[in-house]
């Protein structure tokens, strides 16, 4: 490998972009409003192609976290792990966002939390509050880089 290639590092597979996203269950998500930067830290479900995200509204006005992605129609999603200089990875997923409006669409967003997320009892959490919305990130692109020690363990690529 030459220095080049150290700094920036070697492609990640698809399919090991794909078990990464999906067996994570969370990462930073990035929204953008009015030309103003926010990143997010979730938990995250992964099914098919697509990110779900739960946020929560407190009180009467909505949360920092809610009113970004309100009024955000796409983002990114980061997947990053860092164990040394040269033992590294990382995974952007990026598409649009939009709200889950639908019933379907809702018990989709279930299913991949309580599959994969980091926190998939948010669900259980989420029925005792008001002002829960979910929404899905669709994913379009998607890339992945690595160090040249980075070492993915028993990842379920399907």
């Amino acid at each position: 490998m030459d220095d080049d290639s150290r700094f920036r590092g070697e492609p990640i597979d698809d399919s090991t972009m794909e078990a990464l996203l999906r067996e994570r269950g969370f990462g930073v998500l990035s929204l953008a409003r009015d030309g103003m930067a926010y990143g997010i830290p979730v938990s995250a479900g992964y099914d098919d192609g697509r990110l779900y995200f739960v946020f929560f509204g407190f009180g009467t006005a909505p949360s920092r976290k809610l009113e970004r992605v309100q009024h955000t129609e796409s983002g990114s999603f980061l997947l990053y792990e860092v164990a040394g200089p040269d033992d590294w990875w990382s995974v952007i997923a990026q598409g649009a966002i939009r709200l889950v409006d639908s019933r379907q669409e809702w018990e989709r967003l279930e299913a991949a939390m309580r599959d994969n997320a980091w926190r998939p009892n948010i669900l259980d959490d989420a029925a005792k509050s008001s002002g829960v919305e979910g929404y899905v990130l669709e994913v379009a692109d998607v890339r992945g880089w690595r160090g040249p020690d980075a070492e993915f363990e028993a990842l379920d690529e399907e």
